[in-house]
């Protein structure tokens, strides 16, 4: 068997790399958390988007018609639905 006082020099260096292995841990985390913050932006931003996008369609199809109109006055009724189409098919995706 060991003598006690080897035992208790192990157990001495056994918790110093103990506390080594924890500060070490705990650097590589801030510097992990600190790296990918930008990426959390970034998913926030894009989930942001994609929450506000069929908004956005349905309040630049006035615009876009109000300047073709400008360009075009008269309009049948057919070309107005056309126009609308790929808003309404966009808004119907979204909630299925």
């Amino acid at each position: 068997m060991h003598q006690t006082r080897e035992l208790t020099r192990l157990g001495l260096h056994k918790a110093s790399l103990r506390r080594r292995i924890t500060r070490r841990r705990n650097h590589c985390i801030e510097l992990t958390q600190h790296t990918l913050q930008p990426i959390g932006w970034l998913e926030r931003a894009l989930s942001l988007v994609q929450k506000i996008s069929p908004l956005l369609t349905l309040a630049a199809i006035p615009l876009v018609q109000q300047i073709q109109r400008s360009f075009f006055p008269r309009r049948k009724r057919l070309a107005t639905l056309l126009a609308w189409a790929p808003a309404i098919w966009s808004m119907l995706r979204q909630f299925r």
